[in-house]
């Protein structure tokens, strides 16, 4: 017996139905948006090895894309741990605004200190960063 579609958007219980360039541009942001901070924490920490005159600003940038991936596991994992009234007044996207800006920043003066060493490392964080932008991007523009 098939779903009657109509009665479900009557309803409000819409099915998502996505073109297939959109449901992948939707999966390649979600793979990507949580590759780049686990990344950027092996970064932080191999780097903090390699250079240890440096060691507390890499370090640093290693805590700060873990607290990404901490806010990414909530979200995901235990959202009630996170009072509503909290997740509506603006403090939880104040959160995660700071959390993500405190990462890209201290990557990027973690990157300017070692001057790109190593490069491939570097490479592959600012790929991901700008592979993770287009597939946003994409889900902006690509009809749905």
């Amino acid at each position: 017996m098939e779903p009657d579609i109509d009665a479900m958007r009557e309803a409000g219980f819409a099915p998502l139905d996505f073109s297939p360039a959109l449901w992948i541009a939707v999966m390649a942001a979600g793979v990507l948006i949580r590759a780049l901070p686990l990344w950027l924490v092996i970064g932080g920490l191999l780097k903090a090895r390699r250079f240890p005159e440096d060691r507390r600003r890499h370090v640093t940038q290693a805590i700060a894309a873990g607290l990404v991936l901490l806010l990414f596991l909530i979200e995901g994992f235990a959202i009630g741990l996170v009072p509503e009234r909290l997740r509506t007044s603006g403090i939880w996207s104040f959160v995660w605004i700071f959390a993500v800006v405190w990462s890209l920043l201290t990557w990027a003066h973690s990157a300017r200190a070692s001057r790109l060493r190593p490069r491939w490392m570097e490479g592959i964080a600012l790929a991901l960063a700008v592979l993770g932008a287009v597939s946003l991007g994409a889900v902006l523009v690509l009809p749905g």
